[in-house]
């Protein structure tokens, strides 16, 4: 197993940054849609589209891997229930192709959900290697450039289950909290002991009646159904006699109060 960054997208940058050389950097031309997928234990197959918008071809690998928490954090490891096909394409240039994801293994119990995860990497080829160029023959002074080529990468999330909308957006319920204080900062850690996903982001202290003091701004990252996560928040600055009365952060894309134990 390794562990990975869970955003639904990073980018990686390729070529080492030699001394002496200046730099440029080009963007590659990978997109993927859509950023999630959910299988219903019905079906058998679901595909994501991968888009050259670039002006060169591209190849890309999508590799799917069984996705888990354990110690606070997430961690893959390969996995036989699912598979891609085709696992390696080529791209032209404003051209799309479908990778179609395949369920192999048997469907999780009911009421259940497996999770797993794409990775998609753009890979090098000969038009997005980065090579020196050599100095100008009028300047000598003038340095060689290296060229470095942003290729991305996205973590695609894949959830099997037929949890539906309306439970999707019901699983903040199922999220224990609790705030433990350090010297530097505060670390929330949420327990999910419901059955399905949570995604927390935007987490805030509610002082009086109407306002939010952000605590973390943006995605946290996922709760998977029995696991457990930590994240660092910020340290509210209060003025004085204000009082922190309730919390609230972003579950699956719905704002909701959330109970927060051992409150500093």
């Amino acid at each position: 197993m390794f562990s990975v960054f869970t955003r639904p997208m990073i980018g990686w940058i390729a070529g080492t940054v030699l001394a002496g050389f200046s730099q440029a950097l080009f963007a590659g031309g990978l997109q993927v849609s859509p950023v999630s997928l959910q299988i219903r234990p019905t079906q058998n197959a679901e595909g994501i589209w991968l888009t050259n918008s670039g002006t060169t071809p591209l190849s890309a690998q999508v590799r799917v891997f069984q996705w888990l928490q354990q110690g606070g954090e997430d961690l893959l490891s390969p996995s036989t229930n699912l598979t891609v096909s085709p696992p390696l394409v080529e791209i032209p240039a404003g051209s799309r192709q479908l990778v179609r994801v395949l369920r192999t293994g048997p469907a999780p119990a009911t009421g259940t959900e497996a999770t797993y995860r794409l990775i998609i990497d753009e890979l090098p080829n000969e038009a997005t290697e980065a090579a020196p160029q050599p100095a100008s023959s009028n300047d000598k002074k003038s340095p060689a450039v290296l060229t470095m080529n942003f290729l991305m990468r996205y973590s695609v999330p894949v959830y099997i289950g037929s949890a539906s909308e309306d439970q999707i957006k019901a699983a903040g319920s199922a999220l224990q909290f609790s705030i433990e204080k350090t010297s530097k900062d505060w670390v929330l850690l949420a327990r999910n002991t419901g059955t399905i996903r949570a995604q927390v982001a935007d987490v805030q202290a509610v002082v009086g009646a109407n306002q939010a003091l952000p605590l973390r701004e943006g995605l946290l990252g996922y709760v998977l159904p029995g696991s457990s996560m930590r994240w660092s928040l910020l340290v509210p600055k209060l003025a004085t006699g204000q009082t922190i009365t309730g919390y609230q952060a972003m579950i699956n894309s719905e704002i909701q109060s959330i109970n927060v134990s051992g409150t500093p």
